[in-house]
């Protein structure tokens, strides 16, 4: 049996993944082009581009899950059942 019942989290979660990386870069990018110091913009900084990263993967996730869907259900409307 090639169905698969669990599309739905995948074609949320590919998209998702895109923020993982963003604050990846963002880790990097602190470290190596920045020159912020202290408790405070370090937290601030953190803080901003995981609320960013959290806010693009969820849009990106929907984006995924809402065009994919749209996919499915426009490919089985066209099927004749007998």
């Amino acid at each position: 049996n090639a169905e698969n019942y669990q599309w739905q989290w995948c074609s949320f979660m590919a998209p998702c993944f895109s923020s993982v990386f963003i604050f990846i870069y963002c880790i990097y990018y602190y470290f190596t082009k920045t020159d912020v110091r202290g408790m405070v913009q370090s937290v601030y900084f953190f803080t901003y581009s995981g609320v960013l990263s959290v806010t693009l993967g969820l849009v990106c996730g929907f984006v995924g899950l809402f065009s994919t869907a749209f996919f499915v259900r426009s490919i089985y409307s066209n099927l004749k059942t007998d």
